[in-house]
């Protein structure tokens, strides 16, 4: 394993103490910075005065950015130092001075380039004015060098190039060496390798280099060869400019296990290990599908960082440490990088289509498999140039309608602009995130000259007086202009660039040119792997829609303008149905049409050895990274976007849900199972396809106490969740024993009473249970019928009125809303029963609190049949099974549910559009509907699966289930 062995006594004491060496230095040079500027100001009254009053203005003004510039970057050099000290820790000490090193040798730097600014202040009047030119110069320096891809921190960089020469790597070398020789730890070997700054000589080593007078860098990125050979000239600690993040770990482990690297298949897998290392906590739990989890969430405060064993074969465990939150290997393997088949990198092109992940003990993993193949002839140079500029800012809106007024907010400011500056902008982009009652709108805009964008900033202002109401701001201040940096990606041949080391103090070496063993056919594609065969889900009966979510996670990222989605299925019956449905084309068209991002393309790739499909979709991100308007400019969220696409899958190959509080079923006899409860019955009659939900308490007419509660929201878990059950069940009976006299009183009389002695909060608590329990009923995807003979007060009647069909008799049967009776509204159930009867009817019915018969309720519309006698329910319940019987058990679930969310949705909406067109063209596209087809043509009945539904007799009173069956 290398690990902290390899580099623990070097850094662990440097680690600890860089905050304090780091803060000292800067705290120092601070106050120099502004005992300097104070000298210099009064040296500098006199000289001023003679200038005269627009002399004074002009360098009030130029002083004053230089000191705010100057401040800014003394407290952001502290906490680069401070960051770069922890990341030592995570990249075993490979690179560990760049924060310290490169604050004190900036801060020095800064400070002798304001002295040298202080002695021109003695200048003539053009001296001040180029002065101040060079002030706002240098914000724009500090804006060009604000990109991803440059390799050097934003505030520092611009800074140095001022300067005549800087030599970072040797001042990282240097400032290390000090510490040591101070600390009194002995001498330290520092490697350092240099050579990736192509930007004086790109024109040579590229024959076409795009935008190339406007280049601010161009790093070639290097790969292991120069960190081996520095760590194989005795270093102790290596410092590298811009190199591939998996190199790393990959060169510790060709020195410390002597690989060849014309080993492939060691080089693939040290560059994965390297790969799954790379992004910290990424491995464990970041960004993670499931991240509520409980070992993921609640471990966030103290998130656990991978460790990586590997043996001398390439084989390596993932672990993390103990006592830390964190879940999750699979999804960093497949995060940005494009082919799986073909992940490049300089030392190898990597296949990663076969590799395994397995578990191997508590959170450990081992990873194994992965290819090596040849690698290319060039190396990949990242260019990067200024395009303009760019502001962001937001505001939300509250109250209705809040997404349109944030919308036409966003629009009436960029015309208020347009029109009274007379500008146009090259691109704006106005997103939108809300709820029903409030949204943010996000405005972004581009534009070549910055005061343009400044403009448009200020101009949010009169959103809060001159437009909608319930505008309020998202942030603090005004949005501020940045530098657009755009990338240059380019390849120049391995043969022209030379690597230069130089190993403690000896003296610096040039490399001969990492070539190695090439595969001159590049490209080459992904070797043929043996992927999953797609399987289309209507091959099956029955069937269900469900987002991907159900049977995926995911994990994206961009590649450029790219976004890379890595889809894996939770277990593996679910990827031959997956594939058949999430094609390229199916990917391509739903992020274009459900969430408005286009691509000009869109490939797919098997990756058969993780059990997912990775997908690359072009030219998504505006541009992306710093290049890009879009919220997300780097491609973070489509996984999570994708896993909400809605997907077809056989209902007999999704896993059962069990919520923990599902309780176990026992079984009467061979064919009736169920559970029992105080005064509550389940039974499930599998054979005839019916299950019963009995009301069991005849003496407290059937009134309602917490615990039915529970068991009749146990009931609803069972039916939707439980993969056997909703195979056994199609129809479901609702009803009250023989013996009973009243079907259902509502609440139980002492739970009422109880709700005068306890608090406000544990009243709403107990009320929102009942609603939470009816919505639960209403919502299970088999056909739920009540059959009612006996009175009926209260909540019985939100029991009736979530039911799809209520057969009521004659005899006996009365029902009454009479909670007004009682000084209350039956508000828990008034929703539920104005789903039935109508607004008018409800109120009606509730505040007069009238007995009503079965056949004036029917008139209501609380129930749909009536019989003569209580003994009549039977026959006109087998009636509703047979026409059940006929009905496609899918096609009863989706409409039903289609039914429910209607309610909550306005007529001509494109969800609610996009919802029924999905599930009708799912349900034409079945089997069972060419069945129906053909059943209609030969005019006979369909013949679906689980054909044969029959409704049991009424139990009698006193039925023990446990030991009696009714079938």
């Amino acid at each position: 394993m290398i690990s902290q062995g390899f580099f623990g006594d070097l850094f662990g004491g440097l680690w600890s103490d860089s905050k304090k060496v780091a803060t000292k230095v800067l705290r120092e040079d601070s106050g120099k910075f502004r005992d300097e500027l104070v000298d210099s100001g009064d040296a500098l009254k006199s000289t001023l005065l003679r200038h005269g009053r627009n002399a004074v203005g002009s360098l009030g003004r130029a002083f004053k950015d230089t000191w705010s510039s100057a401040l800014d970057s003394g407290e952001d050099y502290l906490d680069n130092a401070v960051e770069a000290g922890r990341g030592v820790a995570t990249n075993a000490g490979v690179g560990i001075a760049r924060g310290m090193a490169r604050a004190r040798d900036r801060a020095a730097s800064t400070s002798e380039r304001l002295r040298e600014q202080a002695d021109r202040l003695n200048a003539i009047p053009s001296t001040i004015d180029m002065i101040h030119r060079g002030a706002r110069n240098s914000i724009r320096a500090g804006l060009n060098s604000r990109s991803p891809w440059n390799g050097y921190n934003e505030n520092y960089f611009p800074r140095s190039r001022r300067s005549a020469v800087h030599d970072f790597f040797g001042a990282c070398k240097a400032a290390i060496e000090k510490v040591y020789e101070e600390r009194g730890w002995g001498e330290i070997k520092v490697g350092v390798v240099y050579g990736d700054d192509v930007l004086k000589e790109i024109g040579d080593l590229v024959d076409h280099v795009p935008h190339q007078k406007s280049l601010t860098t161009a790093n070639v990125y290097l790969g292991a060869a120069p960190i081996v050979e520095c760590l194989a000239g005795g270093a102790d600690m290596v410092i590298t400019g811009r190199v591939v993040d998996s190199a790393l770990v990959l060169a510790p482990l060709i020195y410390e296990f002597g690989w060849s690297m014309e080993d492939l298949d060691l080089m693939a897998s040290g560059t994965l290990a390297g790969h799954v290392l790379e992004c910290g906590a990424q491995a464990t739990g970041g960004l993670m599908t499931d991240c509520l989890e409980a070992e993921v969430a609640e471990g966030w405060s103290n998130i656990g960082y991978p460790i990586a064993e590997v043996l001398a074969s390439g084989e390596f465990l993932v672990s993390k440490p103990p006592g830390t939150g964190g879940s999750g290997v699979k999804e960093q393997i497949l995060y940005e990088i494009a082919d799986p088949g073909n992940y490049i990198v300089p030392d190898v092109v990597c296949d990663f289509t076969q590799v395994k992940v397995d578990q191997v003990g508590d959170n450990a993993v081992r990873v194994a498999n992965a290819r090596g193949k040849c690698p290319t002839e060039t190396y990949k140079v990242c260019g990067t140039y200024m395009d303009g500029y760019k502001v962001v800012t937001s505001l939300v809106v509250r109250g209705k309608d809040a997404e349109v007024k944030a919308r036409k907010t966003a629009e009436a400011i960029i015309k208020r602009v347009e029109k009274h500056f007379g500008i146009t902008l090259e691109e704006s982009r106005i997103e939108i995130i809300s709820s029903d009652f409030e949204a943010m709108v996000r405005l972004a805009a581009k534009h070549e000259d910055k005061k343009v964008l400044q403009l448009l900033s200020n101009e949010l202002s009169s959103a809060a007086t001159s437009m909608a109401p319930g505008t309020i701001g998202f942030s603090s201040g005004r949005a501020r202009p940045h530098a657009i940096i755009r990338m240059v990606p380019m390849l120049v041949a391995k043969s022209k660039i030379r690597a230069k080391i130089q190993i403690g103090r000896g003296p610096e070496r040039q490399l001969e040119p990492s070539v190695g063993p090439v595969n001159i056919h590049w490209p080459h594609p992904t070797q043929r792997v043996l992927a999953v065969q797609a399987v289309d889900p209507h091959d099956f009966s029955p069937c269900e829609t469900v987002p991907l979510l159900r049977v995926c996670y995911a994990r994206s990222g961009d590649k450029g303008n790219n976004v890379n989605i890595g889809l894996f299925a939770r277990n593996e019956r679910y990827l031959p149905y997956i594939k058949h449905q999430v094609t390229a084309d199916s990917v391509r068209h739903y992020f274009k049409n459900r969430w408005g991002l286009p691509s000009t393309s869109c490939v797919r790739y098997d990756v058969p050895g993780l059990g997912a499909l990775n997908y690359l979709l072009s030219d998504i991100l505006g541009g992306g990274g710093m290049a890009s308007l879009h919220g997300d400019n780097l491609g973070k969220t489509y996984g999570q976007m994708l896993l909400q696409m809605p997907i077809l899958m056989p209902s007999t190959a999704l896993d059962a849900v069990r919520p923990s509080n599902l309780p176990e079923l026992q079984h009467y006899s061979a064919d009736c199972m169920g559970f029992s409860g105080q005064g509550f019955d389940f039974v499930i009659h599998r054979s005839k396809h019916v299950a019963e939900i009995i009301l069991n308490r005849p003496k407290e007419h059937n009134s309602l106490t917490d615990e039915m509660m529970g068991s009749l929201t146990r009931c609803a878990d069972l039916l939707t969740n439980n993969l056997d059950v909703r195979r056994s069940v199609r129809l479901v009976i609702l009803r009250a024993t023989a013996d009973s006299k009243t079907f259902c009183a509502g609440l139980d009389p002492r739970e009422f009473s109880r709700s005068r002695t306890v608090s406000l909060a544990e009243n709403v608590e107990g009320a929102s249970n009942f609603v939470r329990v009816l919505t639960q009923l209403a919502r299970i995807p088999q056909f739920l019928v009540s059959a009612v003979s006996g009175r009926v007060f209260g909540g019985g009647w939100g029991l009736l009125a979530v039911c799809d069909m209520v057969v009521a008799s004659r005899e006996k049967t009365e029902l009454t809303l009479s909670e007004v009776k009682l000084g209350v509204c039956p508000a828990t159930i008034l929703p539920f029963v104005i789903r039935r009867v109508g607004p008018s009817t409800a109120v009606r019915l509730a505040a007069l609190a009238t007995p009503i018969d079965a056949d004036e309720a029917k008139t209501a519309g609380i129930v749909d049949i009536v019989v003569q006698r209580a003994s009549d329910l039977d026959a006109a319940l087998q009636a509703i099974a047979d026409r059940i019987r006929m009905s496609e058990p899918h096609a009863v679930s989706e409409l039903k549910k289609l039914a429910f969310n209607m309610e909550k949705q306005e007529m001509g909406t494109a969800e609610l559009t996009r919802s029924v067109a999905s599930v009708i063209a799912n349900l034409r596209a079945g089997k069972e509907a060419a069945e129906g087809i053909r059943a209609l043509k030969e005019r006979r009945e369909p013949e679906w699966a689980s054909a044969r539904v029959e409704v049991p007799s009424v139990l009698g009173p006193g039925i023990n289930l446990k030991t009696e069956s009714r079938i």
